[in-house]
């Protein structure tokens, strides 16, 4: 399940970024695209909005829906891997909750993708509160992917020491002598 997870992901993750975002970011380029950093004024927007002209900003409309269903994968990758590990070292039935930090993650990037969707199709319009909303649900993103990957990470390196662990152990026992041999 996990293999499967990280192939799906790594692959819609491929064609939506090698094809999809650089259709979008080099109308732009170099300024990041609007999801790449804090929004903190309204300039910001209109300018990234009015130098993407009406068919970047379909397109950038386009991409948002297909980030979401990213979002959704990465979250099941990182909740996958982190279910998988907690089972490796030791099956601590209070660890498994940790699986549902990829969920703030997801949320806050659901938030950021309809939140751009919305400033996208209300272009010129561009309202304060969607701006705050946008700057906060990007900032929320960052913290949250920081934050599910550190787990994610720290738990496949528990699993991996606990796999180590055990399998030291096991040789330890393994008696030195036949049960047949004499001991001189």
């Amino acid at each position: 399940m996990l293999a499967l997870s990280i192939a799906a992901w790594l692959g819609f993750s491929l064609f939506l970024f090698g094809s999809r975002y650089e259709a979008v970011a080099s109308r732009v380029a170099p300024a990041p695209l609007l999801e790449e950093w804090p929004v903190t004024a309204a300039i910001d927007v209109s300018t990234v909005l009015e130098t993407l002209g009406v068919d970047g900003r379909e397109a950038y409309a386009s991409f948002q829906q297909l980030d979401s269903i990213n979002a959704a994968l990465a979250a099941a990758v990182i909740a996958i891997l982190i279910l998988f590990c907690v089972e490796r070292f030791g099956r601590r039935i209070a660890w498994r909750g940790l699986a549902v930090l990829p969920a703030g993650l997801l949320a806050a990037e659901l938030v950021e993708n309809l939140t751009l969707s919305q400033l996208i199709a209300a272009y010129p319009d561009v309202a304060a509160g969607s701006m705050t909303l946008l700057g906060t649900a990007t900032r929320a993103k960052f913290v949250f992917g920081l934050v599910a990957f550190v787990v994610a990470i720290a738990c496949l390196f528990g699993a991996i020491v606990g796999t180590v662990r055990r399998r030291s152990f096991d040789e330890d026992d393994e008696p030195t002598l036949e049960p047949d041999a004499e001991t001189t």
